[in-house]
């Protein structure tokens, strides 16, 4: 799998991950220089999602060890909305991630690092069982 990541205005095929979707970043880019410190918060957030904390409370945690805002506007998925946006991404066949960032870095070039990963340890996986299996 090979998740790409576009920009909104340019295209509307694709999966939506900016802040009114459940996978947004929840932390807000006060200033340009703050983009890797939110980036950085994005990827904590989504390991604690991932480890079976609840994304508000991820959120509200990151933000105070990190020093982050969290965003005004947005959508405020719970846990199972959050995976379950996860879950289609990883179903997709080469998904495209779409957000107002896009070509600069931002929080999907985190969600397509985890789904590179997940595609690469479920092929993994699925050898070894088959290996097993023979």
């Amino acid at each position: 799998m090979t998740a790409t990541i576009g920009h909104l205005k340019s295209s509307s095929l694709g999966y939506r991950c900016d802040r009114h979707s459940a996978l947004g970043n929840p932390f807000a880019l006060r200033t340009e220089a703050d983009r890797t410190q939110v980036i950085e918060g994005f990827r904590r957030y989504l390991w604690r999602i991932l480890q079976g904390e609840e994304p508000l409370a991820a959120a509200r945690a990151i933000s105070e060890a990190m020093g982050l805002a969290i965003a005004s506007t947005g959508r405020r998925p719970t846990r199972a909305k959050f995976l379950e946006a996860l879950a289609t991404l990883e179903a997709a066949h080469d998904p495209v991630l779409l957000c107002w960032c896009s070509p600069r870095a931002c929080h999907c070039d985190v969600i397509a690092r985890y789904l590179d990963w997940r595609s690469r340890r479920t092929i993994s996986v699925q050898t070894t069982t088959k290996r097993n299996q023979s």
